[in-house]
Parts: C-alpha cells; structure tokens; sequence
C-alpha cells in the first residue's frame, strides 16, 4: 500500500490514449490532460505482435523492470514515441 500512497501524492496527470470523447468530458471540467494519439496495428502485424506480448520472456522482463523502478518517484510512460514523447 505504501506504493499507493506515493503514487497519490502530488499533482495528477492524465493521459488519454485515442479516446477523444474522454479528453474533451475533461477539458470541459477543466482538468488538465494529454492527449495521444492511437490506433491498432495493422492486421498484416497484428498476429506477430500477439506471439511478442504474449512470450514468458516479455512478463519475465516486465516483472524485472517493475521490481527494479518499483520504488521510482513518479509513474511514466516507457516506449512511447508519439507526438507527446
């Protein structure tokens, strides 16, 4: 729970990821967030994508990079090159 209760401190900050109805319902309550932009994959990736998200190794490695930034200062989105990187 300690974990929980560091995350809850300070400023939140928000994300939406392709779901513009729910950036907007927040803006007009005037909370702060940062929209991204999302689509899937195409349907000629999507199958290897699948195999990749679902190896052991990828949960192995996961689970190492949680435990290892576990007690990190603020949450942060790893591998995203998008417009808001």
């Amino acid at each position: 729970m300690a974990v929980i209760s560091q995350l809850l401190q300070g400023d939140t900050r928000i994300a939406t990821v392709g779901i513009d109805l729910i950036d907007d319902s927040l803006s007009q309550q005037g909370v702060p967030s940062t929209p991204t932009q999302w689509r899937p994959p195409p349907p000629e990736i999507a199958a290897s994508l699948t195999e990749i998200a679902l190896s052991p190794a990828v949960g192995d490695a996961n689970a190492a990079a949680l435990s290892a930034n576990i007690s990190s200062s603020s949450p942060r989105g790893l591998g995203h090159r998008g417009e808001h990187a």
